[in-house]
């Protein structure tokens, strides 16, 4: 289980977490996003990637347009949270730590 926030500078982060399995390269899992009123974590659904030998990696979520891309050193992962624009909506990317 991967947890941390992802956000942008001049914003609060927002609290998320991946529930990734590995194999051969390929990922799979769940993601979770913080509610920032009671701190629980609700599930967005499921997602989908592939991970390299040097430990880039990127992922999405399969219904919603959810993506990330970075990289993985051991028990960390670094890099971008990214939404398409929805509606009224603009989209959205932003930083993305995660510890394991």
């Amino acid at each position: 289980m991967w947890t941390g926030t992802f956000g942008s500078p001049g914003t609060n982060p927002a609290g998320v977490r991946f529930v990734l399995e590995e194999a051969q390269g390929v990922l799979k899992g769940r993601v979770l996003l913080e509610d920032p009123v009671s701190k629980n974590y609700i599930e967005l659904g499921n997602v989908t990637g592939r991970r390299t030998a040097g430990g880039n990696a990127a992922w999405e979520l399969d219904s919603h347009g959810l993506s990330v891309s970075g990289t993985f050193d051991q028990n960390h992962f670094a890099g971008k949270l990214s939404f398409p624009a929805v509606d009224d909506d603009p989209s959205y990317e932003g930083d993305l730590v995660l510890d394991r």
